[in-house]
């Protein structure tokens, strides 16, 4: 019996420190998957989830020339931080609660841009819901805000983020008077920069006015064209690039379109013109274009464009 517990005992043990080597086994195997997770860069990680917030600030900061002061919360949807040498963001000040005293204290201020989101509209509902309102968790508009101009819409309409130029008082860079049939206005544009080199990008924006609700969805062409008429660059899209179709725009509504051409490579130096207007995709058919009732060559507007140097 003696001899018996003794071989009982080490075979105890035995068990015990199979049973232990299992355990550490398991707690190895079951360690392995944490630190494989942290091998992943997590920087990479927020990256990749939060990438479609930084279409909205790279294509705002891209766009302007200088500093600008940008309206937007409070909200912490966009990575605000790392666009602070392009843009400078004020919040809507919390005792501000109608629209008439909102584009006042804008215009003090000086605000270029104002940015509105889902997060912001919940927030701030009542001073907002004037204009806009929620579909489906996306941000819809009811009306235009007066003096302030839509000019981008990520990524269809209803947005989940919508962008407004605040014109204020201010008028836009080159004023026209041009007409594309009876249903838009080219109220003015605006081209930057001045000066550019073959490569180089010129941004366009065109101030539209509906001047109805359109029947059609037209496509805007941009051409650049050098001194001779040759083709330098050339944008043809819907407004937004498809995101705001015209058929969807309603009657008085005023957009600023921007159209980011690249020159052409082998662009000779001198000065250049870009040909605008609209036409129907499926007959190719462009609008008649007109300034204060008169016809226009080709059914197209020529804009002063920025020097093409060496």
């Amino acid at each position: 019996l003696e001899h018996a517990g003794v071989l009982g005992a080490v075979a105890g043990r035995r068990t015990s420190a199979t049973v232990g080597l299992c355990l550490c086994g398991v707690l190895v195997l079951t360690a392995v998957k944490p630190i494989s997770e942290i091998t992943v860069d997590p920087s990479r990680v927020d990256r990749e989830k939060n990438a479609y917030t930084e279409h909205v600030l790279h294509w705002l900061a891209q766009g302007v020339p200088d500093k600008a002061l940008v309206l937007y919360g409070t909200s912490h949807m966009l990575p605000r931080w790392k666009y602070t040498d392009k843009l400078e963001f004020v919040t809507i000040p919390s005792d501000i609660v109608d629209w008439d005293t909102l584009s006042t204290w804008c215009e003090t201020r000086g605000v270029d841009y104002a940015i509105i989101d889902t997060e912001m509209m919940s927030s701030r509902l009542t001073l907002l819901e004037k204009y806009f309102e929620l579909e489906d968790g996306r941000l819809a508009m009811k009306d235009s805000p007066p003096g302030w101009v839509l000019c981008y819409a990520y990524d269809q309409m209803p947005a989940g983020f919508l962008v407004f130029e605040f014109m204020g008082r201010s008028a836009v860079d080159h004023p026209t008077a041009y007409r594309l049939d009876d249903q838009f206005a080219l109220l003015g544009y605006a081209l930057d920069p001045v000066e550019l080199h073959p490569g180089q990008d010129v941004h366009l924006t065109l101030y539209w006015k509906a001047l109805r609700a359109p029947s059609e969805s037209y496509t805007v062409f941009t051409h650049l064209l050098d001194s001779s008429g040759q083709l330098r660059g050339q944008i043809d899209s819907q407004p937004f690039g498809g995101v705001y179709p015209t058929s969807s725009w309603p009657g008085g509504m005023v957009l600023a379109d921007r159209y980011d051409i690249a020159v052409s490579p082998d662009a000779l130096p001198g000065e250049y013109e870009v040909a605008v207007g609209m036409y129907e995709l499926d007959t190719m058919e462009r609008l008649k274009a007109s300034e204060n009732g008169r016809s226009l060559p080709d059914a197209q507007i020529m804009l002063q464009s920025p020097r093409v140097g060496d």
